[in-house]
């Protein structure tokens, strides 16, 4: 089964602010789980080395992040991260200074420390 964009907006509100990044280039994927079932909504786009994406599992649980991307030479990580509602989420990674402007995060920080991992 299938929606537009304007029934998904209507049935689901607070979309609204995903689709409007959806129109300034952002991606989208939706992840599964082991029964076939969404699980969680991925929005990404990149710039430059970084990636920014935000995680949606509800609207009252996302977690949003800037990547540095791996390269040689260069170790990639998280230099940037939120959780909380999505509407606060996307708030705070879209106010984010782009990759390589005055107070743009650039400290990398281990994905692996991050999620306990390593």
């Amino acid at each position: 089964m299938s929606i537009t964009r304007a029934q998904a907006i209507r049935r689901y509100p607070e979309l609204s602010s995903l689709a409007k990044i959806k129109d300034e280039g952002w991606d989208f994927h939706v992840l599964v789980d082991e029964a076939g079932e969404p699980s969680c909504l991925v929005g990404y786009r990149s710039r430059r080395q970084f990636i920014d994406a935000i995680y949606v599992y509800d609207t009252n649980e996302t977690t949003a992040i800037r990547m540095n991307v791996e390269r040689p030479g260069v170790a990639g990580g998280i230099v940037w991260q939120s959780t909380g509602p999505l509407e606060n989420t996307l708030e705070e990674l879209l106010a984010l200074p782009a990759p390589g402007e005055r107070f743009a995060p650039v400290l990398t920080r281990k994905m692996g420390l991050l999620l306990g991992l390593g």
